[in-house]
């Protein structure tokens, strides 16, 4: 691209000469400026090549070569040329009708008038072909003439783009409109070019004379701007505008600031910014349909203090907006940036950031009817009684959006849909009073992330990291499910994930409620009302007083097929559950769940009624206590089939008397009286299994070096089992009897033999524990060796050598084993047993001619592998 440049005399982006060649293809050549060639100047001899290129708005001031001034060869095919000054080709009157002709061919253009193509606007679709003075020109279009050279092969297939309808200044664009009433045309354009456009006065597209309904402006990135006067303008029913590159600032006007319309608006590529209305829409006032595609509103106001509606727009038709930006608007009363009541509209990859309602809801967005939104992001919008991006009345569904940093974000009172949508850093982020369906989206680092007052539907979805005073992640005052959800890190006082208010109910189902913290009770739930869990996983919780993982003080409470683990209570050892009966009556049912290295505690000591089931549970190095300590209310216990481990149960009744230790060794209990009723039976005592593994930090040493075995004693949790005792036992002999620390045990031996050791290692078993045993096999190498030799003289007959054996490993004299000399044809020529010393001397037999050589071998022992050194 060659764009904006200057030259004081020829060729404002490009000068050929002397025989030059110049290539463009693909290129855009604008607004350049010069005296001579706007674009280009090509020189004498010289050549310039040009394909498929755009040549616009560039100027020569002496009037001649707006695009291109030639003086040369210029080859031109496919390309454009637009508003250049000056044109080649012009629009001018001849007998009363508007004609087309060429006003200067800048010395490039050989043209062929005799045929000639014209397309109208945009228009894919041929409007004429002939010659060129056979065409008679319509008012309100851009016309693209396309013609060719008398010779092709220099001139061919070149479009030039005439305007019949070009303004400069409000009063033309005034008058073009109100021309454009007139025309019986399917479509009127208008464009605009560079002039003084302060409004003068409001204009309407309404009451047409002609047939026409279709009016479009192509606003060239002109700015309108209304003198805090003036309306831009009012579109009728049935009437149908399209504004392109444009951009309406301060309009004012009762409804819709800029725009009011009740037909057909399609706005592109435009900015609509710091226009006023008293009433509703401070920018556009929408009672039709209205389309804004890649189109910025910013800035704009709605004042009035009863129906200040709609800082940006206000909509009670049909509204599109796609891939634009609706940023610091204001609403004096409802909906920061929209208003929308009665109508409906989609929003596609669209920003809302910093708008404000004022005096009431929706900072971004108040909605009474539908809305859908997509892939769009929310920022730092607020509103002065809630809903801070949205307030909804009606319907809306929000997929692949994110909302950030606003005060009670999204407020629902009807209905709402959150698909794959991301809340972050908000406070409350979502306050529900209607129905609510939220999935798989995440809710993170918010204060409050949920406050429910209706019915809300949670599925697949991530909440995490929130914080508040009752209910990190949630507080419920209505009806809560929850499904396939995860609830981690959140903290509050309260009910670190949830809190459940009286009268409320909660459905938790495949679901997981881990690290979450309460300052004071309630780690992971703090529960009033109703709660069902089943199928769901609460580990890793904590509680600064009681009820690590639930606190729950009255209603109903059942859990099913769930896993409590580690869950911490600080102050008292109430780790997994925490119960104490306020009012009402109560019933509670564990079943088919596991609780691991958890406490639970269940006291009635009110005039409650409590009905309690605790059935087909596990209870690893768990203990649970259920307390009475009230006269009045009844109360029925019911403890079968579970099963302990390294646990045990309290039933105490404080007025009766009554204690009962439940540790699953035949244990049965059973009472009745006029209000009470406890029984235990069929819960057994069982052993975990536990796993053994040994290791060895060398599989393969030399005999008398000694390697480390190392024992880990875990259970089936992979935790490990301290303070026990197992035993080492090698090759089947007597065992080392070792004891765990950290689940960890150490041995250091070593093996006089060279062989394969079977190492086993046994952990009998204890009163919660089965037994378990691993075996690993080490193989003890014989020390290696080296052997060398030297003769007593030059010869090798009736000789003498001397031979010294090293233990190579231990760098030491090998004293024990035979040497054996070999001669080449392998016959035994000398022996000798080694010398206590090391050093040992060999006479040695040797009568055949012509020995060349002599191998002497060391044999080895069960301690020393063999070696062999030659002497030539």
């Amino acid at each position: 691209n060659l764009n904006n440049n200057n030259a004081k005399w020829d060729g404002g982006a490009i000068y050929n000469d002397n025989d030059g060649m110049v290539n463009i293809t693909e290129s855009n050549l604008t607004h350049n400026n010069a005296t001579t060639g706007g674009a280009i100047f090509n020189g004498e001899s010289s050549t310039v090549n040009i394909t498929d290129s755009n040549l616009t708005h560039n100027k020569a001031t002496d009037g001649s070569g707006g695009a291109i001034r030639n003086w040369g060869s210029v080859f031109c095919t496919g390309s454009t040329f637009e508003l250049n000054t000056p044109e080649n080709y012009i629009i001018s009157e001849e007998n009363g009708q508007q004609k087309i002709k060429l006003a200067t061919d800048d010395y490039f253009i050989t043209t062929n008038n005799d045929t000639v193509i014209i397309y109208l606007d945009d228009d894919k679709t041929i409007n004429y072909t002939g010659p060129l003075n056979g065409y008679n020109v319509t008012k309100g279009h851009k016309i693209r003439l396309n013609v060719n050279g008398t010779n092709t092969e220099t001139f061919r297939d070149n479009t030039f783009i005439l305007y019949d309808n070009k303004v400069t200044n409000y009063t033309q664009l005034v008058d073009a409109v109100n021309n454009a009433k007139e025309s019986n045309e399917d479509n009127y354009y208008i464009y605009l070019f560079p002039g003084n456009y302060n409004a003068t006065e409001n204009m309407t597209w309404a009451d047409a004379t002609g047939s026409i309904r279709n009016l479009i402006i192509n606003g060239n990135n002109i700015t309108l701007d209304g003198n805090e006067k003036h309306q831009f303008m009012y579109v009728s029913s049935g009437y149908n505008l399209t504004l392109k590159n444009i951009t309406l600032t301060n309009y004012t006007a009762e409804y819709g600031g800029a725009i009011d319309n009740n037909g057909n608006v399609t706005i592109t590529d435009s900015t609509l910014t710091n226009n006023i209305a008293s009433h509703m829409g401070g920018a556009i006032n929408n009672n039709g349909n209205m389309t804004l595609t890649n189109t910025n509103l910013n800035k704009n106001t709605v004042t009035g203090h009863i129906e200040g509606w709609g800082g940006a727009i206000r909509n009670t038709g049909t509204l599109t907006i796609t891939d634009s930006n609706l940023n610091n608007n204001f609403a004096s009363y409802l909906g920061g940036a929209i208003y929308n009541s009665e109508g409906t509209i989609n929003i596609n990859r669209t920003n809302f950031y910093y708008n404000i309602a004022d005096y009431s809801t929706g900072g971004a967005i108040y909605n009474n009817a539908i809305l859908n939104i997509c892939d769009s992001t929310f920022n730092k919008n607020k509103a002065s009684d809630g809903g801070g991006a949205i307030l909804n009345w009606g319907n809306v569904i929000i997929t692949n959006s994110i909302f950030n940093n606003s005060p009670e974000t999204i407020k629902n009172n009807a209905n709402l849909i959150l698909n794959n949508t991301t809340l972050s850093n908000n406070s409350e982020a979502i306050s529900n009073s209607g129905t609510l369906n939220i999935t798989h989206s995440t809710l993170n680092n918010n204060e409050g992330a949920i406050n429910n007052k209706g019915t809300i539907n949670i599925n697949h979805t991530n909440l995490t990291h929130n914080t508040g005073f009752s209910g990190g992640a949630i507080t419920n005052n209505g009806t809560l499910n929850i499904t396939h959800t995860n609830l981690t890190h959140n903290t509050a006082y309260s009910g670190g994930a949830i809190y459940n208010r009286m009268g409320c109910t909660i459905n938790i189902t495949h679901s997981n409620l881990n690290y979450n913290n309460a300052t004071l009770s309630g780690g992971a739930i703090y529960n009033s009302g109703t709660l069902n869990i089943n199928h769901s996983n609460l580990t890793h919780n904590t509680a600064n007083t009681t009820g690590g993982a639930i606190q729950t003080v009255r209603d109903n409470l059942w859990i099913n097929d769930s896993d409590f683990y580690k869950n911490k209570a600080t102050t008292e050892q109430t780790d997994a559950i925490y119960t104490i009966i306020v009012v009402n009556t109560v019933n509670i049912t564990i079943e088919n769940s596991t609780f691991r290295e958890n406490n639970m505690t269940i006291n009635k000591n009110r005039s409650a009624h409590l009905t309690l089931n605790i059935t087909n549970n596990t209870f690893t190095n768990t203990t649970f206590n259920i307390n009475n300590y009230n006269e009045t209310g009844n109360i029925s216990v019911f403890i079968a089939k579970n099963n302990l481990n390294r646990s045990i149960g309290h039933l105490k009744d404080h007025i009766k008397q009554i204690s009962v230790d439940i540790t699953g060794e035949n244990d049965y209990y059973e009472y009745h009286d006029s209000n009470r009723t406890y029984l235990v039976e069929d819960n057994i005592r069982f052993k975990e299994n536990t796993t053994i593994k040994v290791t060895a930090n060398n599989s393969s040493p030399f005999i008398g070096n000694n390697i480390t075995i190392t024992i880990n004693l875990t259970d089936t949790g992979n935790n490990p089992l301290s303070g026990r005792n197992v035993s080492l036992v090698i090759n089947e002999e007597n065992p080392v009897n070792l004891t765990t620390d950290n689940g960890i045990a150490t041995a250091n031996i070593s093996f006089d033999v060279a062989q394969e050791n079977t190492l086993t290692v046994r952990f009998d078993g204890e009163l919660d524990y089965n037994a378990s045993n691993d075996t690993i096999t080490v193989n003890s190498q014989k020390l290696p060796t080296n052997i060398t030799a030297t003769l007593t003289n030059n010869t090798i007959r009736n000789t003498t050598i001397n031979v010294l054996v090293t233990d190579t490993h231990n760098n030491k004299k090998v004293t024990t084993g035979q040497i054996e000399v070999y001669d080449n044809n392998d016959k035994k020529v000398g022996n000798a047993t080694v010398n206590s010393t090391g050093t040992t001397t060999i006479n040695l037999d040797v009568k055949t001619k012509d020995i060349t050589e002599l191998n002497v071998k060391y044999m080895g022992t069960d301690d020393y592998v063999n070696s062999t050194y030659k002497i030539s």
